[in-house]
């Protein structure tokens, strides 16, 4: 090879190098395209997650249908438990009431009007240690609208605050809460006021 043609080498690079450079150029693009997600598959992505989050809905709304079921069952088990509890323990109550009256006929009527007494003892007893329950004093108490309620009022000169005068049904509580307000008659301060008089108007003449 004479100097003219290693000059005319030398001054062309080589093909093939440029032509693997190309294909790898383009091969880089076609690869970057393939990567971007046409619009159908996003549609078809967007669809599979939607339908998965109305699948974990739908799971997660049995799942609260079924607790909210449990808790009524649970609550009308446990109502039916105290129903039964309380009635259960009154039945011992009910059989001395029933020896009460078949002894009514006998000669000592303080010997009855004492186990019919025994007997209400017996249940208010077991009401308070089994149960809560307990009755509280009105008469002569400043009436309170938390455990009172009035059915009837009447002015009296002999307090300075409305006064209970009389309990006509017994309060109850259970537990420190008000189980029925007592029924009570409410004494009202009287507060005499002197009449005043005024004169006649004058007469026009």
């Amino acid at each position: 090879m004479d100097e003219k043609d290693a000059e005319q080498t030398n001054n062309h690079p080589d093909e093939s190098s440029q032509t693997q450079t190309g294909e790898e150029s383009s091969s880089d693009t076609l690869s970057d395209e393939s990567c971007e997600a046409s619009p159908q598959d996003e549609l078809a992505q967007a669809l599979a997650k939607a339908q998965e989050f109305q699948d974990l809905y739908l799971r997660k709304a049995a799942d609260f249908e079924n607790y909210r079921k449990r808790m009524i069952r649970e609550k009308q088990e446990a109502g039916d438990y105290a129903v039964g509890k309380l009635i259960g323990d009154l039945l011992p109550i009910m059989d001395n009431f029933d020896r009460a009256l078949l002894a009514k006929g006998e000669e000592n009527p303080q010997a009855f009007v004492d186990g019919v007494m025994m007997i209400r003892d017996q249940l208010s007893g077991m009401l308070e240690r089994d149960y809560g329950l307990s009755s509280y004093d009105s008469k002569g108490k400043p009436f309170d609208p938390n455990i009172h309620e009035a059915v009837a009022q009447a002015p009296s000169a002999e307090v300075s605050v409305q006064t209970v005068g009389e309990e006509i049904v017994k309060g109850y509580t259970i537990k420190d809460k008000v189980l029925r307000h007592a029924k009570v008659l409410v004494l009202m301060p009287h507060t005499e006021t002197e009449s005043v008089k005024t004169d006649d108007p004058p007469s026009e003449t």
